[in-house]
């Protein structure tokens, strides 16, 4: 026993010792190893496709050491780009050249592959015509990967909106001297009718008011154009903040599509705050309240001081959906005090869907002009009575860029007969420019008109924070006027972006006309508490001093 256990002690040193020898050999050997550094690489026989865009494709380069494994997998690069110019026919072989370690590549292009036969087979349900036009691959059309796939998404989007959101293709591409033949199988799975919606993530919102944004029919059948529209009406609701992708869930002979979601703080409170020469201290605070007991009501109140001798009082309400009826009912009360004078306003109205994203509107409003001790002999007190209606559009989740737009029109009649017409137009772009910038353009047109002159306190006013940044508020005064605003958005981390903007307006009126022109930068932070905002704006022709600064403050909760 004892002699056993000694020959194992023995022999498991032997192991460690021969394993330590080995080690050390390797190491040697790698040590010793002197790998040629690459000084050339050369690509030869491109004539589609140019030397330069080959080595952008290329590891190896010059400098590095010469490795054949990287060779290979270079030359895979090569064979996938070229394959995504539709050449599926090259050659490509890698050699080197002289002692000088030039690496070189010859590549033989041939002929860019064209599709030889397309083959859409299985149980297609559908004509063979139709899912052919849908597929849209056709003989002799030079074969791309890419294109390809973007053709196989088109097909199994097809079946998705038409009930068939279980679809599954199997491509199947072969080559030969005469082109490629394609064939897919189609799979369709089956038909599938959705008897129910369910929610997640709605602490607040009621179901039955989520069901009505979206016009969701019991028992209709799948489509995915509809639950595309479903998560874009969600998402355009100002108490959601995220609607996530909706999923099938099957449960027993129940089929449901299950939308998750995230509610934004319903509570909003923004402060801005001006500084300006002339013009001492601005403000604004407004308070938004949404969703009042998660039947999606809204309410509104803003004061704000936007200069010496004028300041504005706004309070607003609306309810959707008066009496489970189609239509959504509002009201507000306004009151601005400019120097010399006092406007009241009150009204409200009713608004419908007209469609997807669009709500036509219409209300009735009452206005009311009064001098005060100052503008006795300069200001004409007047009342008016005026019917208003327009149509409201918001595409903001377009996949190519959103978009919202306003068209509207009033038309009264003043105290002592006169009829005043007036009418604007309001537009949002958003057009994404890669992952992290986005350009924001917004234009504007407003035009009042009425037999004679139209009084001072009727016309439009232009300039500061909502129109031109950078002048003071309300420098100008008009009868009709249009104006731009184009912004650059730079995210530069989760919740903060930078921006640049240009503004730029005309407005004419009383036998004037201006042309401003402001542009500055800006920073806008999101933190727990809300967000901070400040930007610069300096009108056109000015010193870097006579600019206007603005900071925001939004707290929501």
């Amino acid at each position: 026993m004892r002699r056993q256990m000694c020959a194992d002690k023995y022999i498991r040193v032997w192991r460690y010792l021969l394993f330590a020898i080995w080690m050390v050999c390797v190491a040697s050997s790698a040590g010793g190893e002197v790998r040629a550094i690459v000084k050339r690489v050369q690509v030869e026989g491109v004539r589609s496709v140019s030397a330069r865009d080959v080595r952008g494709w290329l590891v190896t380069r010059e400098g590095v050491a010469v490795d054949s494994t990287l060779l290979r997998k270079d030359v895979s690069r090569i064979l996938k780009g070229y394959q995504a110019r539709g050449f599926w026919h090259v050659a490509v072989a890698f050699s080197m050249r002289g002692g000088d370690a030039a690496v070189a590549f010859a590549i033989v292009e041939g002929v860019r592959t064209r599709v030889a036969s397309v083959d859409v087979r299985g149980d297609l349900i559908f004509d063979h015509s139709d899912v052919h036009l849908a597929f849209g691959l056709a003989q002799g059309m030079v074969l791309l990967e890419s294109d390809l796939n973007q053709r196989l998404d088109h097909l199994l989007r097809f079946y998705e909106d038409r009930g068939y959101p279980f679809c599954a293709l199997r491509p199947d591409v072969r080559f030969d001297d005469d082109g490629a033949w394609v064939q897919v199988e189609v799979s369709p799975g089956p038909l599938v009718h959705v008897d129910t919606v369910r929610f997640e993530g709605n602490e607040t919102t009621r179901e039955d008011v989520l069901l009505r944004y979206i016009s969701f029919v019991a028992g209709e059948v799948y489509d995915q154009r509809r639950v595309d529209a479903f998560v874009r009406q969600l998402q355009n609701l100002p108490f959601i903040d995220r609607v996530y992708t909706p999923e099938l869930v099957s449960t027993g002979d129940e089929m449901a599509l299950v939308i998750d979601l995230e509610e934004s703080r319903h509570t909003r409170v923004e402060g801005v705050l001006g500084v300006g020469s002339g013009q001492g201290l601005t403000g604004e605070i407004a308070l938004d309240v949404l969703n009042f007991s998660g039947g999606g009501r809204e309410g509104y109140a803003l004061w704000s001081r936007q200069g010496v001798g004028l300041s504005n009082l706004r309070v607003s309400y609306r309810e959707p959906y008066v009496l489970n009826s189609p239509l959504s009912g509002w009201g507000a009360v306004e009151m601005v005090a400019r120097t010399g004078y006092v406007t009241h306003k009150f009204g409200g109205g009713a608004d419908i869907s007209v469609g997807e994203g669009a709500r036509f509107f219409g209300g009735v409003a009452h206005r009311r002009v009064l001098p005060d001790s100052s503008g006795l002999g300069f200001f004409e007190a007047e009342r008016m009575w005026s019917i208003e209606s327009g149509v409201r559009f918001d595409r903001r989740g377009h996949a190519m860029g959103g978009w919202k737009a306003e068209i509207r029109g009033e038309v009264g009649e003043v105290s002592d007969g006169i009829r005043r017409v007036q009418w604007g137009v309001d537009g949002q772009v958003f057009l994404p420019m890669g992952r992290q910038s986005v350009v924001a353009g917004r234009a504007r047109a407003f035009w009042v008109g009425q037999k004679g002159d139209v009084p001072q306190a009727a016309g439009i006013w232009l300039g500061g924070t909502q129109s031109l940044r950078g002048y003071r508020e309300e420098m100008f005064w008009g009868t009709n006027a249009g104006w731009v605003n184009v912004e650059w958005r730079w995210l530069i981390g989760p919740k903060a972006r930078l921006f640049a903007f240009v503004d730029v307006g005309r407005i004419a009126g009383a036998g004037t006309r201006s042309w401003p022109v402001s542009y500055g930068v800006g920073l806008l932070a999101n933190g727990r508490m809300g967000a901070v905002g400040i930007d610069y704006g300096l009108p056109r022709g000015e010193s870097l001093g006579q600019g206007m600064v603005h900071v925001r403050m939004v707290s929501a909760f």
